[in-house]
């Protein structure tokens, strides 16, 4: 049992060292899945049931590397011509032709991914070897309980932290991490999937299924404490599973509970044992309900994820059907997704949010019904075992077809079979299930593998060992990178990394941008002449991943700061705004380099750009202007909306082109809200053309007002009046202007009290300034007053202390009015009619 013990190690340190979708994780991983290997190579294969002919399997693993194979360039485009075309499209460098063209879009991504694959694989075949053993099961079960306990740990120790940083050192840029996982989906299902298959051993002790059973379990009184520690770690692991809120993962935890139900009414008819997994079940599911808010809160958003995704899925299907036979290869999903996608251009999508999609779209329709049939043939074989056969361990057998069930559901809705932990997980899973059938349907005497197998046996950890040796040389190089202040330093030693990982794009662009760091140190003439050979270099990397557009926009940058040929350049830029076509920060930048010198090529970047969004044609105009300031450069850039004209006017404006403007915005006529269009003209200078877009006689307030201000400007007091007017009368609030203050009305109706005179009212407010019902009275008593008598330097003194009360402005506006001062009456009516709309 102990030469399990590294692999059995690695399986619970991957979802510990973030997912290992980092080197750092694949590194240890792979060496201890290695030492494993080694350590069983002569008894792999023992006593293998066939599940399906070699055949199938060997034509799996050529399907996996021809698309790194590179063949002649007719031959690969008779079987892909789309993958041709983009070779020729996007040459390493500018002007070749090659004659030679591998299948998959990125091989290095294909060997990244096939590395993955490979741990995978040898994860299945570790876990089918070991659940041949009797010790195994118990082994497993507590090594994933710690996992899940761990897991747990994590997300409560990243939740108090505040959730920026995975284990105090991995800063993630998205605000959904959970525990060691960058991705609170790929927790939830690792933690869910894991509970499921626990829950099987949870069952055993508890009420093992007898009659499903080979052997007689017998019965162990000191399992007590075990199981509470158990119940309390399962426990513990769904309510922080389920408070991250991961709708995909909580699905297939319920997709998972009913297969186990489905199972357990097939293998089980005692009710002690059905009111047993009841109770338990209802207090786990009392425990997930204290953090079931958070579930909550993001099913709200379900359709809106769900609507996104699916686009996401249909896209992929259209991308797969123009690669049909090899697809675009294993793991470069997001080299076609970026160059074919037709939204979200400032996005990169990585996979496709559905494990299915993507393995179609990578490896092609063969490919695809290929991994398909051995998954199913594998999967259906242990479902007919679950059914009907007696096992020597039911209870795990079914949780682990319950936890695969959940899985492949979770797998509809996310890329869980891309994060390697989650993958590793499954196939533990499925190679337990694959080696339980095994043991319980064969005979218990071992016979040896075949000399073939030993070879295969032998080759397969080798290359396990040394592609983990391989990541581990180029880990640590990276601690001298770190450390040194010198940029020279730092690039040797990022160099000497890519050496033994030559298939990371991010590396190569780190090297090059310390290189250049270094290379700025240097005079010019000694930078010319050291730039060919960095360049070299780089397009060394480049043929690895002669899709990735963040190389070539390095490369693009370095050859225009480095010429060697003057083409060189402008070509690469070319090739980086086509290789992905909706991210406009891409020519944006591209045009701003250039529009110093080259008018137009500045202008061919510009109008690579999506310019409906009138942000982007807003720094589009700012470029183009400084470029060559000529308006018909502007108008070649608006697109024919409301929204394009719009922009083009505000920026006309900007720059004090009032006849630019005031062109773009006669051709809105009729296409945006008159208002709209009459204040723009306004802004303009206009007033004519600003009253022509108006009714004469406009139905909203917002209209009224706009004309309002055009009769100010025109000096059409009286009309201003009664435009006034109608914006008050429009309103309850502005009818009741005309109406005395109730405190006047009041006293009038009180015939016990004399009205006081306007003296007296005077010396009363002048005693009580801040009484507003003093000044209401005071206010009605000095509007009473014949013309000629009106204070109205009081009535101005009574608004500017009680600006709340716009009646006070009413009665301003008619003296104003009936005095002849009509544009002081209108002016004052406006302020009047802006604040009635205000309040209402």
């Amino acid at each position: 049992m102990w030469r399990h013990l590294p692999w059995l190690t690695g399986l619970l340190v991957a979802p510990l060292i973030y997912g290992s979708v980092t080197a750092e994780g694949q590194a240890v991983t792979g060496l201890l899945f290695a030492a494993s290997l080694l350590l069983l190579v002569k008894e792999l294969g023992a006593r293998s049931r066939r599940t399906l002919h070699p055949v199938w399997l060997w034509l799996a693993g050529l399907w996996l590397v021809l698309p790194l194979i590179p063949l002649p360039a007719n031959l690969a485009g008779w079987f892909s011509p789309e993958r041709l075309a983009l070779a020729r499209s996007f040459p390493v460098q500018p002007g070749e032709v090659s004659s030679w063209v591998t299948l998959s879009l990125s091989p290095a991504r294909t060997i990244q991914r096939g590395w993955e694959l490979a741990l995978v694989i040898s994860c299945f075949i570790l876990s089918r070897h070991g659940a041949r053993r009797a010790d195994f099961p118990r082994v497993f079960c507590r090594f994933l309980a710690a996992a899940v306990l761990l897991l747990a740990a994590s997300d409560i120790y990243l939740r108090w932290e505040g959730g920026e940083l995975i284990l105090g050192h991995w800063r993630v840029q998205s605000n959904y991490a959970a525990g060691t996982f960058a991705n609170r989906n790929h927790f939830a299902n690792w933690v869910f999937v894991a509970s499921l298959f626990l829950l099987g051993w949870l069952l055993r002790e508890i009420q093992p299924l007898h009659s499903a059973r080979l052997d007689h379990l017998a019965r162990n009184s000191d399992r007590r404490w075990p199981m509470v520690l158990l119940g309390a770690v399962l426990g513990l692991g769904l309510v922080i599973a389920t408070a991250t809120g991961s709708r995909g993962g909580c699905l297939a935890f319920a997709a998972g509970l009913v297969i186990w139900v489905v199972l357990l009414a097939k293998r089980s008819r005692s009710r002690k044992r059905w009111l047993v997994m009841g109770g338990a079940g209802m207090l786990l599911a009392l425990a997930m309900l204290g953090s079931a808010h958070f579930l909550l809160e993001r099913l709200a958003t379900v359709e809106d994820g769900f609507s996104f995704k699916a686009g996401i899925w249909k896209r992929s299907a259209q991308i797969a059907a123009q690669y049909p036979i090899f697809g675009v290869g294993p793991g470069a999903f997001v080299r076609a997704f970026n160059y074919y996608k037709v939204a979200d251009g400032e996005k990169t999508f990585w996979h496709a949010e559905n494990d299915l999609v993507q393995w179609l779209m990578e490896s092609g329709l063969p490919g695809f019904l290929l991994a398909a049939g051995l998954l199913f043939s594998l999967l259906a074989a242990a479902a007919r075992h679950a059914w009907r056969a007696k096992m020597r361990e039911p209870e795990l057998f079914l949780g682990a077809l319950a936890a695969l069930g959940a899985f492949v559901v979770h797998a509809q809705f996310e890329f869980v079979f891309q994060i390697p932990a989650n993958a590793l997980l499954a196939a533990a899973l499925l190679g337990f299930v694959t080696g339980m059938r095994d043991t319980d349907s064969l005979p218990a005497a071992p016979s040896p593998p075949s000399r073939a197998r030993l070879v295969f046996n032998w080759a397969w950890a080798l290359l396990v060992l040394i592609m983990a040796a391989l990541q581990v040389g180029a880990l640590l190089s990276w601690p001298g990178a770190r450390r040194s202040k010198n940029p020279e330093h730092t690039a040797t030693a990022v160099r000497q990394s890519l050496r033994f990982w030559p298939w990371d794009g991010d590396r190569w662009i780190s090297w090059l941008h310390w290189r250049l760091k270094s290379l700025r140190q240097e005079p010019r003439a000694r930078q010319l002449e050291m730039a060919p050979a960095i360049r070299a270099e780089f397009l060394a990397g480049l043929a690895r991943d002669p899709l990735n557009w963040q190389m070539r926009l390095e490369l693009a940058w370095f050859d225009l700061a480095f010429p060697t040929r003057l083409s060189d350049g402008l070509a690469q830029a070319r090739m980086v705004a086509k290789l992905n076509p909706l991210q406009p920060q891409i020519p944006l930048r591209f045009a701003r380099h250039f529009s110093a010198r080259d008018p137009v090529t500045t202008m061919e970047f510009l109008q690579r750009l999506n310019l409906e969004d009138p942000a982007l044609l807003r720094q589009a105009y700012g470029i183009a202007w400084f470029s060559d300031p000529q308006p018909a450069i502007l108008w070649s850039l608006t697109p024919d909306t409301p929204a394009g004209l719009q922009t083009l006017a505000d920026f006309a404006l900007g720059k004090g082109l009032t006849g630019l403007a005031l062109q773009a915005c006669q051709q809105l006529s009729n296409r945006v809200d008159n208002v709209f269009l009459a204040r723009r003209f306004l802004q303009m200078g206009r007033a004519d053309l600003a009253a022509a877009a108006l009714p004469q006689d406009p139905v909203t307030n917002e209209a009224r007002l706009l004309l309002l201000e055009i009769h100010l400007l025109n000096r059409r007091f009286v009309e201003a009046l009664r435009m006034a007017e109608k914006v008050w009368r429009a309103s309850r609030l502005g009818r009741s202007l005309e109406l005395p203050f109730p405190e006047s009305v009041a006293r009038k109706d009180d015939h016990s009290r004399r009205e006081p005179d306007l003296s007296e009212l005077r010396a009363e407010f002048l005693s009580k300034p801040q009484d507003v019902a003093i000044a209401r009275r005071l206010a009605e008593a000095v509007f009473a007053q014949p013309l000629p008598q009106r204070d109205l330097a009081l009535l101005q003194n009574l608004r500017a202390r009680f600006p709340q009360e716009p009646r006070l402005l009413w009665m301003l506006v008619q003296s104003e009015w009936e005095a002849g001062r009509f544009e002081a009456a209108a002016r004052l009516a406006k302020d009047l009619a802006d604040e009635m709309v205000r309040l209402k």
